[in-house]
């Protein structure tokens, strides 16, 4: 008498079911909002449709080895993708749209170098002064740098920003203040900006766009000039806000 050892499928009925890439989708939702791209993303809009969560299910679908994109379309479009991403039905020539307003969006590379250029160049400043309206993901990195490094920072937040690093990130926020290197004012206005960062060598700044959505343009000047007009809008700004130990 023989005993059947494996498993095995005599017949392969072929049905609509899809693989659905759970871990992939996590991945990808937790890189996406650490690398801000929300920021840079969110402020565009198809037809309706929130290019944000539309990027996050293509790269979710690119991300299994699925390289076509009229695919791609009908993959999404199933009820299961859409639930997931919280999407409405859409045309693959709204896909096509989307990609092509991404492609007008200036480059993010271009961005991140000059975040890291003003990063690497505050280390030997001594002193840094910034205004910022958001908790930016690279902040942890360069404040631990700056602090290593012996530099002196004076930081004005917004209120929105000051309630998120209290609620969220109350033990870095706390950390900071104790190394009294830190000196945090609140500015209690709508500053009109994104943000302002002046070190010895760049003054950096972000700007609104004229619609108040955010923009992931940067400006990035080393003329004297620069940072002599930097300085003296923290300093406007300065006069109007309140030590974070005053308030």
């Amino acid at each position: 008498m023989k005993t059947q050892q494996k498993l095995r499928t005599h017949k392969i009925t072929p049905n609509e079911n899809i693989s659905f890439p759970i871990g992939t989708i996590l991945a990808v939702d937790y890189f996406y909002e650490s690398l801000n791209f929300s920021t840079v993303f969110g402020k565009h809009k198809k037809n309706g449709l929130d290019i944000s969560k539309l990027l996050k299910a293509l790269v979710s679908y690119k991300l299994t080895d699925n390289f076509s994109i009229s695919k791609a379309h009908k993959w999404i479009n199933r009820n299961e993708v859409l639930d997931i991403f919280n999407l409405p039905e859409f045309s693959e020539r709204t896909l096509y749209r989307v990609l092509e307003t991404i492609g007008k969006t200036p480059p993010i590379p271009k961005t991140h170098y000059i975040l890291k250029e003003f990063h690497e160049s505050s280390k030997d400043s001594g002193v840094l002064y910034s205004i910022n309206t958001f908790f930016h993901p690279n902040f942890i990195e360069l404040f631990d740098d700056l602090i290593r490094n012996d530099v002196e920072i004076h930081f004005i937040l917004s209120q929105d920003l000051l309630d998120n690093m209290t609620e969220d990130y109350n033990k870095i926020f706390t950390n900071l203040i104790n190394t009294n290197k830190f000196n945090f004012y609140l500015h209690p206005e709508n500053l009109g900006f994104l943000s302002l960062g002046i070190s010895k060598h760049y003054l950096m700044f972000t700007l609104l766009r004229k619609d108040g959505n955010l923009d992931n343009v940067r400006i990035l000047g080393n003329r004297q000039k620069a940072l002599e007009w930097g300085s003296e809008l923290f300093n406007y700004y300065l006069k109007d806000s309140t030590p974070i130990n005053k308030i």
